[in-house]
């Protein structure tokens, strides 16, 4: 099992910095996590929005790359119908170059309406779209040469370079909660982009009616959001009203969809009552948050879970308290328990 860091570089109006203070912090706790030993970084995406949340992954990917040398580099995830399949491609490529190999695209198909409308796509054709820019950009790795002909692309014999390090290509995690997600994630992905156990099964059902192999699933996500630390209170208490900041706006991005929020959540006035709401945040013990993932994963074959890697406008030596927490304490306990299950 692999352990990785989210980030998405948000910037609340209320908590405001200067945007190359939040860029250039994250940086710095990006290459603290590849320091810690976690294995993964992922990177999320939106548009148009007032916290400057991600707009940009790949270019991010780009920086973290030339930063780090070992983690994985990972986006959980892109909104690929927002973007140009040949453009993804190149700067896919690139950064796999530029980290010698250590990129995966982590898609999915999007659902703010304002986001569509901003880039002039219609939302409802976000599907077909992207089952299309996939295969433009596996033919376009694979490859190195892209002629597609589509209901939303038309493209003749257009090289792409540079090539990505990683062969046949680097690997695409596809995001998503619903049924209609899912199978295109088992159809046309590497991995999973979910953690639940409702989307997981699904996966694998979907996987077996395909007749693929489900003895290796490849699936990355976390069921709740852990916040670890010897006085889990204290911790509470000092990020509260950042955790805040970070669900409320959240909510306010799948309303605007017309979607229910992930382990299902709605608004909420306090940390205490975020943890009564179906316990989507958890604030523990190293110990206890050890004993859930393990639970987690005897019931669920995740491959590689993760955590966030700070909170909006929060201060960046609190975040990079729990991650070291988590990663000194949590991870090794984690994997001496599953390797003990394996071997009893």
């Amino acid at each position: 099992m692999r352990f990785g860091v989210m980030f998405d570089f948000r910037n609340p109006p209320e908590m405001r910095r200067a945007d190359e203070t939040v860029y250039r912090e994250t940086l710095e706790t990006v290459r603290f996590v590849e320091e810690l030993g976690f294995d993964d970084v992922w990177l999320s995406e939106h548009h148009f929005t007032p916290d400057g949340y991600c707009p940009s992954p790949l270019a991010v990917s780009a920086a973290i790359a030339a930063q780090t040398s070992r983690v994985a580099i990972g986006q959980a995830l892109m909104v690929l119908p927002l973007h140009d399949p040949l453009r993804v491609a190149e700067d896919g490529a690139t950064v796999d170059v530029i980290s010698g190999g250590r990129f995966l695209l982590g898609v999915g198909v999007g659902y703010r309406p304002k986001e569509f409308e901003g880039f002039g796509i219609d939302i409802r054709s976000r599907g077909s779209r992207m089952e299309e820019q996939l295969a433009i950009i596996d033919q376009a790795w694979r490859t190195g040469t892209v002629t597609f002909h589509s209901r939303h692309f038309d493209v003749d014999e257009i090289e792409i370079r540079p090539r990505p390090v990683q062969r046949p290509r680097p690997p695409i995690w596809i995001g998503g909660l619903s049924r209609p997600a899912i199978a295109r994630a088992a159809l046309l992905g590497d991995g999973l982009l979910a953690g639940g156990r409702r989307a997981v099964r699904w996966y694998v059902e979907e996987l077996e009616r395909l007749g693929r192999p489900t003895d290796d699933i490849q699936a990355a996500g976390a069921h709740r959001w852990y916040f670890v630390d010897p006085d889990p209170d204290r911790l509470r208490d000092r990020v509260e009203e950042h955790l805040l900041v970070f669900h409320n706006t959240v909510v306010g991005y799948f309303d605007s969809g017309g979607q229910a929020m992930p382990m299902g959540a709605e608004p909420a006035t306090s940390a205490a009552d975020l943890e009564a709401k179906g316990g989507q945040y958890v604030f523990c013990t190293p110990e206890e948050c050890a004993r859930q993932i393990v639970a987690h994963r005897r019931e669920v074959p995740l491959s590689r879970f993760y955590i966030l890697g700070g909170l909006p406008g929060l201060d960046f030596d609190i975040a990079r308290g729990w991650i070291e927490t988590f990663a000194r304490v949590v991870v090794p306990a984690v994997r001496s328990e599953l390797d003990a299950t394996v071997d009893g």
